[in-house]
């Protein structure tokens, strides 16, 4: 089974009415949804509202998610399971889709996606959306909830996994649908995010990652 993973808190009402609308199509995809906060004050770490949506996971394969993107068809859940008999964890998507706010206002309205390509931009990555094995995820210790605000902390957990599980794949395949939501703020939170993600690569260069998740996963 695959357990999706969906860490969410916000008070901004474009984000909220975003996801009201994603939840309810959730509802109708063959998965176990597992959404809740991230425990902490002040600003979001989606790293640790990951590791908290993980305790209630009961699937072996395992679907990090942003609660502002469409959800994946069948067809691409089967492509996930298919992926995953094969390989650690993987990359899910190749490109990434991202509509305007009028878009996603006449979308959340009923509108076809296909209506408004137009209206929307699209990046040539997707590498927020990751597929993993449970096992491997625990293996790796989960997302580091050091990282908070906005930068750096997918960056660093497909990181961890390449060194820790390199025979997994970040190549996906296909169009992710992002819908339309104010941006984070770049700021002192995403330096500090920068310059963790540094402290991974020389842990990595040193032969010594591991080690070094593990000191951070236990404090």
């Amino acid at each position: 089974m695959i357990s999706v993973l969906i860490p969410w808190r916000s008070q901004d009402p474009q984000r909220v009415a975003v996801w009201d609308f994603l939840r309810h199509l959730w509802a109708g995809v063959d998965v176990q949804l597992c959404v809740t906060d991230d425990g902490l004050q002040g600003r979001f770490s989606y790293a640790a509202g990951a590791n908290r949506c993980r305790q209630f996971a009961t699937g072996d394969m395992l679907l990090l998610y942003g609660a502002d993107q469409m959800p994946p068809t069948p067809e691409k859940l089967d492509w996930i399971r298919e992926r995953l008999a094969r390989m650690p964890w993987t990359g899910v998507y190749a490109q990434t889709r991202v509509y305007s706010e009028f878009a996603t206002r006449m979308l959340m309205v009923g509108s076809p996606l296909a209506r408004f390509e137009h209206q929307s931009i699209t990046a040539p990555v997707a590498e927020g959306i990751v597929a993993v094995r449970a096992d491997v995820f625990d293996d790796v210790g989960g997302m580091d909830p050091r990282f908070r605000g906005w930068g750096a902390e997918d960056v660093a957990f497909r990181f961890a996994l390449k060194t820790l599980h390199p025979t997994g794949d970040l190549v996906g395949e296909g169009m992710s649908h992002t819908l339309f939501h104010h941006a984070e703020p770049w700021d002192e939170l995403t330096t500090a995010n920068n310059k963790l993600f540094i402290q991974y690569q020389a842990a990595a260069a040193q032969g010594r990652l591991r080690e070094f998740l593990e000191e951070a996963r236990h404090g």
